[in-house]
């Protein structure tokens, strides 16, 4: 419990779960994958790649790009931090307008 706890405190933002469909760049390969939830910031997806933490990646989802780092790696969830953040409007876009 004290792990999650201290997890939560590094997060600067609450992510807001989705369950989108995405793809993810990574060099020439392209992969299907699930959007499970996003910030402003970063993002978790769910995808059968083999993404090693430090790898850097584009999410597409809907009109939206995004470069981004792999910062964790765990079986086929991939934590992903934006090289620039989503705005209000890219954000809302994703969540569906909540």
């Amino acid at each position: 419990m004290v792990a999650t706890n201290a997890k939560q405190e590094n997060r600067q933002e609450r992510r807001l779960k989705v369950f989108l469909r995405v793809k993810i760049q990574r060099g020439s390969e392209l992969y299907t994958a699930h959007l499970i939830d996003v910030s402003k910031n970063g993002a978790q997806v769910h995808c059968d790649a083999a993404i090693k933490s430090g790898t850097f990646v584009i999410l597409e989802c809907a009109d939206i790009c995004r470069r981004a780092r792999c910062i964790r790696a765990d079986r086929n969830r991939i934590g992903l931090r934006f090289t620039s953040p989503l705005s209000a409007e890219e954000l809302t876009h994703l969540i569906g307008g909540r």
